[in-house]
């Protein structure tokens, strides 16, 4: 299985392609192919997006954004959800339990064995995106920095104690940088920083 972004902005449409031998229902497509091919379905709408996908030895379980949970492949022990043992070929929606209506999709989790499949709940996030949303609260700030224009972007002292290492003089650093850049260029600094995202521009960082 390839899941390809097929645009990179913030939230990319995602692709799913497959390649190998049909005959255990794997490949969610009617043939064999040994070129990675797109897996289409009408379940995979233009508003919908691939969270998270588990492969096993002969099916495969998706979850979307849209509370979609799809499976296809193998079926003989009931693996695949649908009440039945009969084999998927292509992928079909299953019934999800239900859910809170305001219950973040993203902390649920999809995860296939040789001959079962789960579905559990974790409800702890990411620890780097929970850092750029305090970055993004100001109620906790307690240091200030100034950009070239003056205007003022607040930040948290400990935080980037920890991030820079516990090294006083980079956060001096970080001031003297941060004076001599936009607005944009600096909260993309402190996004980097706050995150330890290597993926932001690092030419910003210097």
């Amino acid at each position: 299985m390839l899941i390809e972004n097929e645009n990179e902005n913030e939230n990319p449409k995602r692709k799913l392609y497959s390649c190998g031998d049909y005959l255990n229902n794997g490949l969610g497509k009617y043939k064999n192919t040994n070129e990675f091919t797109e897996i289409k379905s009408s379940l995979f709408e233009n508003n919908d997006n691939i969270l998270e996908i588990s492969v096993g030895i002969y099916h495969t379980l998706i979850l979307t954004s849209k509370r979609k949970l799809i499976s296809f492949g193998l079926n003989e022990y009931g693996q695949l959800g649908t009440g039945n043992t009969k084999n998927q070929l292509i992928p079909i929606q299953i019934k999800l339990p239900k859910l809170r209506f305001n219950e973040d999709i993203s902390n649920y989790h999809v995860s296939c064995g040789y001959y079962k499949s789960f579905l559990y709940y974790s409800p702890f996030s990411n620890l780097e995106e929970d850092l750029i949303k305090l970055f993004k609260r100001k109620e906790f700030c307690d240091i200030s920095f100034k950009t070239e224009n003056g205007e003022i972007i607040e930040a948290h002292k400990l935080i980037l104690k920890y991030r820079l290492n516990q090294n006083q003089n980079q956060i001096e650093k970080l001031k003297e940088i941060i004076s001599k850049k936009s607005i944009k260029e600096s909260n993309q600094i402190f996004e980097m920083i706050y995150s330890n995202n290597s993926k932001i521009n690092p030419k910003l960082y210097s």
